[in-house]
């Protein structure tokens, strides 16, 4: 004999394709929302990535100086004097422009050959 009681009633187990019963309201779900962690994350990623591509172009450029500038070739008779001349504005001081041209061409000295190549800032640089 079973187990169960005569008489006893058990409840009908779920059958593929039967009815669970009424069918509830779908309820829609929320925005999803960054909390105050969450942005803090996020800004401190991006806090990074930038931090990261200013290191990488700083160690790419090699602390060299970049200003808007044009290659010129360097002549007989060419100084640097001459050519910081030519490049600076009226009011400012020439030697200022000699130390730029120096370290825009990483030069050791004033000294200038004919036939080189230089890069030279725009006028008022």
């Amino acid at each position: 004999m079973s187990s169960l009681a005569l008489g006893a009633q058990v409840a009908p187990s779920w059958r593929p394709g039967s009815s669970r019963g009424p069918a509830r309201p779908r309820q829609r779900r929320a925005p999803d929302r960054l909390t105050r962690r969450g942005r803090a994350v996020v800004a401190a990623l991006l806090g990074l990535v930038l931090a990261g591509s200013y290191a990488a172009g700083t160690m790419r450029t090699g602390g060299q100086v970049y200003v808007p500038s044009e290659s010129v070739v360097v002549h007989q008779g060419d100084t640097l004097w001459s050519l910081a001349a030519e490049r600076t504005a009226p009011g400012q001081d020439v030697r200022q422009t000699i130390q730029l041209i120096q370290r825009l061409n990483q030069l050791a000295g004033p000294g200038l050959m004919a036939g080189d190549r230089l890069w030279l800032p725009r006028l008022g640089q």
